[in-house]
């Protein structure tokens, strides 16, 4: 990002940093909790621009990227502040209550209309299991691009998460999920479809895990699969699921989707 650019996005980062403020300094998990989420947040921004700059977007694109992805967990940090937790099903849904706050405090402010509808589009729909069908074509690259982004960085740090020993445990990146010996009925039936497993099919970590790995099925970008490809981290999910034939049959799925894969997300024909 120019000079320019960084110039223009400095007061969206300044109110970011002035939200999440409000909310830390009373209690140790709360704060270490909203440091990760903040931390996700500013690795997203990367994640998004780099996609962007994959697609050859213009530089009006490239800040809504930015954008969306700088606003698009927002929501997480009066979640983990009001409820202790980041699990949508016992608390709130983390997408809508962050157009909620964006909309409360002016986050936005500068934009024009469409801008703040695109951006705040994205932010509402991040975490849906689908995308809606008849989203306008800018709004809906815009939501693939901080799908893509936002997937990329989540694996990282869930994965770094399950293999560090000093991490030792944290409920709110646990989802509060048991532990689990075999996956559901209701996942592998998603990934027999070939599709992402829905929130409601999770019934342990090992069903949770397994829901990461099938991300590869919402991946939209060719940045983004290979960045899946090259870094591992879907073969070290479908590793860690417990032996046997059904775990077997949900790798080879997927594994053969990554070799398959065709990109949704295209550069802009104007810019090839």
């Amino acid at each position: 990002m120019n000079a320019g650019q960084s110039r223009t996005l400095a007061p969206f980062v300044r109110r970011f940093n002035n939200y999440i403020r409000a909310f830390k300094g009373t209690d140790p998990y709360v704060d270490a909790n909203i440091d990760i989420k903040a931390e996700h947040t500013h690795r997203v921004c990367r994640h998004a621009l780099d996609i962007s700059d994959h697609l050859n977007l213009s530089g009006k694109e490239r800040k809504e990227a930015f954008l969306a992805a700088l606003f698009h967990d927002i929501g997480r940090f009066p979640q983990i502040y009001r409820h202790g937790t980041f699990n949508d099903r016992s608390s709130v849904n983390h997408a809508t209550l962050g157009v909620v706050e964006i909309k409360a405090n002016d986050l936005l402010s500068g934009l024009s209309d469409k801008e703040r509808h695109r951006i705040l589009t994205a932010v509402m729909f991040h975490n849906r299991h689908t995308l809606p069908p008849r989203l306008q074509p800018d709004a809906s690259r815009l939501c693939r691009i901080l799908r893509d982004a936002d997937k990329m960085d989540i694996l990282d740090v869930l994965i770094n998460y399950y293999t560090s020993e000093k991490n030792g445990t944290n409920p709110a990146l646990d989802l509060e999920l048991p532990e689990g010996t075999a996956l559901s009925e209701a996942a592998l039936a998603d990934i027999d479809a070939g599709r992402s497993v829905a929130i409601e099919n999770v019934q342990s970590i090992q069903d949770f895990r397994l829901l990461q790995a099938a991300w590869v099925f919402d991946i939209h970008s060719a940045w983004a699969m290979e960045r899946l490809r090259g870094m591992g981290q879907i073969d070290w999910l479908l590793q860690q699921l417990p032996s046997g034939k059904d775990a077997d049959r949900a790798a080879h799925r997927i594994h053969d989707y990554m070799k398959n894969f065709t990109p949704t997300l295209l550069p802009h024909p104007a810019r090839l």
